[in-house]
């Protein structure tokens, strides 16, 4: 949850990620990201939380983690599409905590990633 909190702060504060001056940055965000490393990690670790029970109250939050997650994004990158990645992040990590799944590094460097500045676009074990 120590986690969960941090990212919370990250978004309070409006900070979620540096974008680099390269023209090309988005593009090749969002092509690394539906890559087959990350995007097979990615869907690995959403099966084993996706049917995952939630309660209400815990709904209701991650739903409002998950639009301040998307505004920020937008926010940052003008682009809905890294918004909508970056919320579905923000999901995974919320369920993954909230599952009491344990240590796994492949989460860990997603959220370190976030925590660290950067937009988790290729390999993010930690």
């Amino acid at each position: 949850m120590e986690r969960l909190t941090q990212l919370i702060e990250l978004l309070e504060r409006g900070i979620l990620f540096a974008i680099p001056k390269e023209a090309r940055w988005l593009e090749n965000a969002v092509e690394a990201r539906y890559g087959e490393s990350f995007e097979g990690c990615w869907m690995k670790h959403w099966e084993s939380v996706s049917k995952m029970p939630l309660t209400e109250a815990t709904k209701s939050a991650m739903d409002k983690l998950r639009e301040a997650a998307f505004k920020a994004a937008f926010r940052a990158t003008g682009s809905s599409e890294i918004a909508g990645l970056v919320s579905d992040d923000f999901e995974l990590l919320v369920r993954y905590d909230v599952g009491g799944f344990g240590a796994d590094p492949w989460i860990t460097g997603l959220a370190e990633s976030y925590l660290q500045g950067f937009f988790p676009a290729c390999e993010v074990t930690h």
